[in-house]
């Protein structure tokens, strides 16, 4: 038999190990299945090809970066486009402003990005045609819909510019022979004006402590004056759609009466004139035309009131109110004044506008 190298060992099941052919603690002979010879080491591996480097990609476009324009604060620089900038504020003339910012830490200057495109264009499109009123020369022309904002030009009473929209703050955008800009919406009117002629009108104002109507002009609305009776009115008017306490409700215009007596009248209606011939959608100055420039001025509930104060010669305070809206007459009302504080508040605001 061959003997084993020392280095060759085995496990019995009795759990001696051994070196030999059998057992030296009982006897058993080796198994040929238990044998473990050396195994060789596994071969040595190449080692892998080394790889080429990916090539180089091209250089994104850039887009040019400029400090702020107002206050510099570094030096120009260039930012990949598509990169993520953080918007700061839109400047004008088609700036944007915006913050840079690098590996996640913010940078305090402030750049300013050429991106004119991106603005939005500007609305020019004329849609309607206006004219100037409620002025006594011209009217200014803003570069933007503020009284703060610079003049461009006076646009004459009359004169018509070409609307383009509204623009709040009671501002208008129009276009004035090519000059584009805004002007008060209360200076402004669809309807074209009366011409102004530059002859001097006749003395229709009475002095400022004779509250009577201008050439001595009898006071009425549609064809009804203060102080008709019933029977008059009727005979003017016609038979009423229905009577709501002291008030006679017609379709263009509402009478109210007092002990048999017109003591008001009111209407919206463009059917209803006054016996100057002002109606519904007139503007100040053919009202100032007609009846003068001394009134009583205020603002209420969206319209601005010029009130015409007048004497009877019962002794009473009559009012002929214009409320203008937007340029234009909005609604017309004449009536008499007995409350004494009434009438002592209107004639406190009496002026020559």
């Amino acid at each position: 038999m061959n003997s084993q190298s020392n280095d060759e060992t085995w496990l019995c099941s009795c759990g001696q190990e051994n070196v030999g052919g059998f057992c030296v603690a009982c006897g058993k002979p080796k198994p040929k299945e238990t044998s473990t010879p050396k195994q060789s080491p596994p071969p040595k591996q190449s080692p892998p090809p080394k790889q080429s480097p990916p090539p180089k990609q091209s250089t994104p476009p850039q887009q040019n970066i400029e400090s702020n324009f107002a206050t510099p604060k570094s030096s120009n620089k260039n930012v990949i486009i598509g990169a993520m900038v953080g918007v700061l504020l839109l400047a004008g003339g088609g700036f944007f402003a915006w913050q840079n910012s690098q590996n996640d830490e913010p940078v305090n200057d402030e750049f300013v990005l050429k991106n004119e495109s991106a603005a939005a264009p500007e609305n020019t499109t004329v849609v309607a045609t206006y004219y100037v009123v409620n002025c006594d020369k011209s009217v200014t022309l803003r570069k933007n819909p503020s009284t703060a904002a610079v003049e461009l030009a006076q646009v004459p009473l009359g004169q018509s510019v070409g609307f383009i929209e509204e623009s709040g703050d009671n501002f208008c955008k129009v276009n004035h022979a090519g000059t584009v800009g805004y002007i008060l919406s209360q200076y402004l009117s669809a309807e074209k004006p009366a011409p102004v002629t530059n002859t001097p009108a006749p003395a229709t104002n009475p002095p400022a402590n004779n509250n009577q109507p201008a050439n001595n002009s009898a006071l009425s609305l549609g064809g009804v004056s203060l102080g008709d009776s019933v029977e008059k009115m009727h005979s003017v008017l016609g038979h009423e759609d229905r009577i709501n306490k002291s008030q006679y409700e017609y379709k263009d215009i509402v009478v109210t009466v007092k002990n048999g007596a017109v003591t008001g009248l009111v209407s919206y209606s463009k059917a209803v004139q006054t016996e100057k011939g002002i109606r519904e959608g007139g503007n100040l100055q053919q009202i100032i035309s007609a009846y003068g420039r001394r009134c009583a001025v205020q603002n209420f509930d969206g319209a601005t009131l010029y009130e015409f104060p007048y004497d009877t010669p019962q002794g009473s305070l009559a009012v002929m109110r214009f409320a203008i809206k937007n340029g234009v007459v909005d609604y017309i009302s004449l009536r008499l004044v007995s409350d004494a504080k009434e009438k002592s508040d209107i004639l406190a605001l009496v002026n020559i506008i």
